[in-house]
């Protein structure tokens, strides 16, 4: 398997960043409202958790499975079993 390195010429895993300074890694879509998501995949190409943005609302979910388990909204508020989160923690 090819490994990437940005900002090292000998990466350690698949994705090797380095920085001297903050690190940031931006994911953009150039599609308006839509979601940017990070998944995690079983071997058999099934997704079996994730991270995703959510434009539409400006959140954060947690997935585990195929359920969504946890969201953060813009409000600081944090749903844990629900998509409509209501208290702060």
């Amino acid at each position: 398997m090819d490994r990437v390195g940005i900002g090292t010429t000998s990466p350690v895993s698949d994705i090797h960043t380095v920085s001297n300074s903050d690190h940031i890694i931006t994911h953009q879509s150039t599609t308006s409202g839509a979601d940017i998501r990070m998944n995690f995949r079983d071997s058999g190409n099934t997704d079996q958790g994730g991270i995703h943005y959510l434009f539409n609302g400006n959140s954060l979910k947690f997935i585990t499975g195929t359920s969504e388990r946890m969201r953060l909204d813009n409000a600081g508020n944090v749903g844990i079993g629900t998509t409509s989160p209501a208290a702060e923690i």
